[in-house]
């Protein structure tokens, strides 16, 4: 997935959203470990070193049984996130949107706006402060992305994986 396709799922996501919406820029980083060491950077008084980062995100998918983790949803298909490690970021919700373009190469223009729709839960969720609850963010992307298929926006790819 080359930067004209990543630029092109935002761009749907942001003209959909309404206007009081978030509207967070985005960031191409080359790799997992430049996300993790800008997520490192404009956090370090939460983080405190660059290992410590790695850790809290692999800590962050591989627990599976928490409530507000991720919903195994046919919207996005996803590997086992019990195996995934820091390493597996597609993005991250910071301002801007950090995307690891390493990992965003593989995945389907359909998953790339279902991932944007995710990350801006998060902000959406900041109203309520659950900014860090992945489900609620799932819940979000879920919804937008039925109206994108529903309106002809992206093709229901899932109907194509049976």
């Amino acid at each position: 997935m080359n930067k004209n396709k990543i630029e092109r799922a935002y761009n749907l996501v942001i003209s959909r959203l309404p206007k009081d919406y978030p509207n967070p820029k985005i960031k191409i980083c080359n790799s997992a470990d430049e996300v993790i060491r800008l997520v490192y950077k404009w956090n370090k008084d939460y983080y405190k070193t660059v290992k410590q980062t790695k850790e809290w995100y692999t800590k962050r998918f591989q627990n599976t049984k928490s409530k507000t983790n991720y919903i195994n949803t046919k919207y996005y298909l996803q590997e086992s996130l019990s195996e995934s490690t820091w390493k597996d970021i597609s993005m991250v919700a910071t301002e801007p949107i950090l995307i690891n373009k390493e990992v965003c190469i593989k995945k389907k223009y359909e998953q790339m706006v279902f991932i944007f729709l995710h990350e801006i839960g998060h902000f959406y969720n900041q109203r309520s402060k659950n900014y860090l609850n992945e489900r609620m963010a799932d819940q979000f992307a879920i919804r937008w992305i039925r109206k994108f298929i529903k309106e002809g926006l992206i093709s229901d790819y899932t109907k194509l994986n049976k």
